[in-house]
């Protein structure tokens, strides 16, 4: 009991060492994005074990824990990222055999559901204690072009730790204006979608790349600028670029496409495959990838925000994401 009261004391002390390090503004943003995320999940998944089968329920509900995860892990905020994975976990079960839900299913997901709650719920009462909701609301000191740039950097940082990998990372915007708060609203969760899949699947490890004749340490670019009101985002990373030929074999192999539509596929219809929902690359499931989620929300997101994303990549060379959005309005 004394060893579990002091792993829970140690706990606290990290969670309130990750919290004073964000900007205010940036953590009652990800506390607000945490409540709705299991408002949605809630609605979708609890009242019975029928309402778990319903697969439209289980995908809505199953990309708002996703997308809560990522954020989670961008913030450093290491527990809510840990029950939010576990609660994927159950909800994968669900997805990939949906003959075997029954109520013990059922009472397992609504557990990982109030456990997700139960963190959220302790990190505010931490920042309200530490910081004083008053005074993260009154919060003037930073801006969206600062918060954005901020979640970016932690963000890669903290991946390319997880993957063993040496990343560079540079901000460069032209934005006399700033970022306003839709816009930064409508690119935080497609940007951190991007970057940690630059992280986990575009960039080769120190080895690999200098094996190739390529620098060791990868690089990761994100630009910004107006071009006639329009909002232009770019995301680079110099890493090995998109096989077609290897694309859509695993689109066939996860049974998104048959053989023969994969003959008629054009090159850019070929990369667009990472946008369909249950895609991916990766071997095996872990913290950031294997999923088959994921790309699939940025597209969404940015498609309901009125804006397109485009993508130009050369095979053993790099990747790039374009994002453009006309006018945006907060959603």
């Amino acid at each position: 009991q004394l060893e579990a009261k002091a792993k829970e004391q140690i706990s606290k002390v990290e969670k309130i060492y990750q919290i004073l390090k964000l900007q205010p503004s940036v953590f009652t943003e990800f506390l607000k994005e945490g409540s709705e995320a299991i408002t949605i999940v809630r609605d979708k998944l609890s009242g019975g074990v029928e309402k778990l089968k319903n697969f439209q329920n289980m995908e809505e509900a199953y990309r708002a824990i996703h997308t809560l995860k990522g954020n989670a892990r961008a913030l450093n905020l290491d527990s809510i990222g840990e029950v939010c994975h576990k609660l994927e976990d159950e909800l994968d079960r669900v997805r990939n055999y949906p003959e075997s839900v029954g109520e013990k299913l059922y009472y397992l997901v609504q557990d990982g559901i109030e456990q997700v709650q139960l963190e959220l719920q302790d990190g505010n009462s931490l920042f309200d204690k530490v910081l004083g909701m008053k005074t993260a609301l009154q919060d003037k000191s930073s801006s969206p072009l600062l918060a954005l740039e901020s979640l970016l950097r932690n963000s890669i940082k903290k991946e390319s730790e997880v993957q063993g990998k040496k990343v560079d990372f540079s901000f460069k915007q032209e934005l006399d204006q700033g970022l306003t708060e839709p816009e930064f609203k409508i690119l935080k969760n497609p940007l951190l979608q991007i970057i940690r899949n630059s992280v986990a699947h575009g960039l080769e490890s120190s080895q690999e790349r200098e094996q190739l004749g390529k620098l060791s340490r990868g690089s990761i670019n994100i630009a910004l600028e107006r071009n006639d009101g329009q909002l232009i985002v770019s995301c680079y990373d110099d890493g090995r670029g998109l096989d077609s030929d290897k694309l859509k074999r695993k689109a066939i192999e996860k049974g998104l496409i048959t053989l023969e539509e994969a003959k008629f596929l054009s090159i850019e219809e070929c990369y667009n495959l990472i946008f369909r929902s249950g895609f991916s690359t990766a071997e095996k499931i872990s913290g950031t990838s294997g999923r088959g989620v994921g790309m699939d929300i940025v597209k969404t997101e940015i498609e309901q925000a009125g804006g397109c994303i485009r993508i130009e990549t050369k095979e053993g060379s790099f990747t790039r994401f374009v994002i453009e959005l006309q006018n945006p309005t907060h959603r």
